[in-house]
């Protein structure tokens, strides 16, 4: 036998489909089912599946996408793990090595047998969809753009996970840890990024965690990131960058996989690593990762510095523990030795704990000065700012409402806690200043401090129409205006352009008349207004003190169709909050009360409040129009004496 053989090996491959082959059939056989016989089926039904606007392309729960992605996430790995399981049997391994073929060309040759058994089932139904498209009329349910994408995104997803799987083979010497690893390794980036950003969330006052959450968690590893954007069409957000980056990250898992391949030590087979200066590394990273999710579970559901501190501990030392016996395959690691290196750990987690406490670059007491800022963008939360454009949000820019939103800030920082408490408020804050950067704060506050802040805010006509979203869509982009009310569960539409203009105008001279109180703490029943542009709608809540509104409601006929009236309702039930009693009342509930007279009715439409917070009784008002009741509360101050009397 000659000692040169070329980089295809016909003994070789036919041993690899006999291996694994039966990965591929698999493969093949649940895509078949997936996609081409769905479609097959649905074309047979008597009433054919029509997709929706939103529902095009082949990733939607018609064509099972979350089964397609389970099977694009799991096939690559059983791949990579039984076609280099030889690398992890001691006898396999030797007589594998044995062959007279090179190490470099025996890992190009398992890496393209098992890329082409992946990536044949694919392109099989690729090329069968296309047929199909040809020549049946499917063009409802996807088009070539959409078979283009699908093919793209799954050849590149399951490139990059059968290389992963492989280089996570290469360095360790069990199947099942190569399994375990493969999925980790995905899903490390982004979920060492949550814990991080979870840690200085509780120590650094301002740090806008949701914020960077929010937007971008998901983008730093490539199964969070599928999941959450596979289900689109042609013009997802995952398009080149996203192909070419899963590309390059596939190239250089190959490449390393190679060099690490030709060192590896093949007598350490069945060693759950076997590279010996990977160990240490090993064992400190899966203590680290313990150590901080065991405190961020415990800093989520405690929300105690105690609770986190012991969520540390006990997390390191689990860590510690399970991958010592990990690598030394055996419970029995109790000793001096591991315990030396435990306390070195100790060291330097500590050290870096301490490093993150101490704040010197001046973070959390850092305020732009006013004359650095463009303008700013201020609210209770940072979900709507990452999720409208920045064209779409309102924004402050008077000089005087800026000095205000700093002043703010400053009295805030000294009252922020990093933990939020069960009763606390949140703001956020954006400066766009003037040399283009941006800074974002986030600050939880307990709700009896923040309410101060918020009435010096309020006191500004900008934010005022800053939180009421409706009022800032420019007029000519308004889809859809509709009037609603709570009670009889109708809608309202307001169609003549005139009527939008006029309706809008006199809802923000009553937002700008408005006290803090009146807007914050509205009583009486209210009514709302909902404006949709596109595919967003905002509500914006009027109360019955909006007099502007109220006068043009009377004039259009409408008032008494959008506000409930006593006559309207049939029958209003009070009970006493915290009584462990659930909706519907009954007349039998000892802590219940109930009335039908008009005039204790007509109280409670107007002296009731839609906020539960600190409430004593909650109110459920029963219309003649609809079975389900309008809620509101009264804290023990505000009821009225007939409430009051009867408990």
């Amino acid at each position: 036998m000659t000692s040169k053989m070329s980089l295809f090996n016909r003994e070789i491959w036919k041993q690899n489909v006999r291996n694994v082959g039966w990965i591929s059939i698999v493969y093949l056989a649940a895509l078949l089912f997936f996609l081409p016989l769905t479609i097959l089926m649905d074309r047979g039904k008597e009433y054919e599946y029509i997709p929706s606007e939103m529902e095009e392309g082949l990733f939607f729960h018609l064509f099972y996408y979350e089964i397609q992605l389970f099977f694009l996430f799991l096939m690559p790995v059983l791949m990579a793990v039984f076609l280099f399981r030889y690398m992890h049997v001691r006898g396999a391994s030797d007589f594998t090595h044995s062959l007279p073929i090179s190490r470099k060309k025996l890992f190009h040759h398992q890496m393209m047998s098992g890329l082409f058994l992946l990536l044949v089932p694919i392109w099989v139904v690729s090329i069968l969809l296309s047929i199909m498209h040809l020549t049946m009329n499917v063009g409802i349910y996807f088009s070539f753009s959409d078979l283009g994408y699908w093919t793209i995104l799954m050849t590149i997803v399951t490139i990059l996970v059968f290389t992963s799987s492989v280089l996570v083979g290469v360095l360790t010497g069990l199947s099942a840890v190569q399994a375990v690893l493969t999925y980790i390794l995905l899903l490390f980036p982004s979920g060492i990024l949550l814990l991080f950003i979870f840690q200085l969330d509780i120590v650094r006052v301002g740090f806008p965690a949701n914020y960077i959450m929010e937007p971008y968690i998901t983008a730093f590893s490539p199964i969070t990131h599928i999941l959450s954007n596979a289900a689109m069409t042609s013009s997802s957000s995952l398009g080149a960058v996203e192909w070419m980056v899963y590309g390059g990250i596939s190239i250089l898992f190959y490449l390393t996989a190679i060099v690490l391949y030709q060192k590896r030590p093949q007598e350490r087979a069945a060693q759950a690593i076997v590279f010996s200066g990977l160990k240490p590394i090993f064992i400190f990273g899966v203590t680290f990762c313990f150590m901080l999710l065991a405190g961020t579970y415990f800093g989520m559901v405690q929300q105690s510095y105690p609770w986190i501190i012991f969520g540390y501990v006990g997390g390191a030392v689990i860590g510690y523990l399970l991958a010592i016996m990990l690598l030394a395959k055996t419970w029995r690691v109790f000793s001096f030795r591991y315990v030396k290196g435990f306390a070195v750990y100790a060291v330097i987690a500590a050290a870096a704990l301490g490093l993150t406490l101490w704040d010197w670059t001046d973070y959390e007491s850092a305020i732009p000065e006013t004359e650095d800022i463009e303008k700013v963008y201020i609210d209770s939360h940072s979900y709507r700012y990452t999720d409208y454009s920045e064209e779409e949000l309102s924004m402050i820019e008077e000089r005087e409402s800026i000095d205000v939103i700093r002043k703010v800030h400053e009295e805030v920082i000294s009252l922020a806690n990093p933990l939020p408490g069960r009763y606390s408020d949140s703001l956020f804050i954006t400066y766009y200043l003037k040399n283009g950067k941006k800074m974002h704060r986030e600050f939880n506050v307990p709700v009896e401090q923040m309410e101060q802040k918020w009435k010096m805010l309020y006191t500004l006509d900008e934010y005022k129409k800053l939180n009421y979203r409706a009022i800032a869509f420019p007029f000519e982009s308004i889809d859809a205006m509709h009037l609603d009310s709570y009670g009889e569960n109708e809608r309202i539409p307001v169609y003549d352009l005139e009527d939008r203009k006029e309706l809008l105008s006199r809802l923000e001279k009553d937002i700008v008349e408005a006290s803090y109180d009146e807007l914050v703490h509205p009583k009486g029943v209210i009514t709302s207004l909902e404006v949709i542009v596109g595919n967003r709608g905002e509500y914006a809540p009027i109360p019955q003190s909006f007099s502007h509104v109220g006068e043009w409601l009377k004039e259009q006929g409408l008032y008494d169709q959008v506000y409930v009236k006593a006559k309207d309702v049939k029958e209003v039930k009070v009970m006493v909050e915290g009584s462990n009693q659930e909706f519907p009342f009954t007349e039998e509930e000892a802590e219940t009360i109930s009335t039908s007279e008009e005039e204790k009715i007509e109280t409670v439409l107007q002296t009731a409040v839609d906020n539960a917070r600190d409430a004593t009784y909650t109110v459920a008002i029963y219309t003649y129009k609809s079975d389900n009741p309008m809620v509101y509360y009264y804290t023990e101050e505000d009821a009225p004496d007939w409430i009051k009397s009867q408990f």
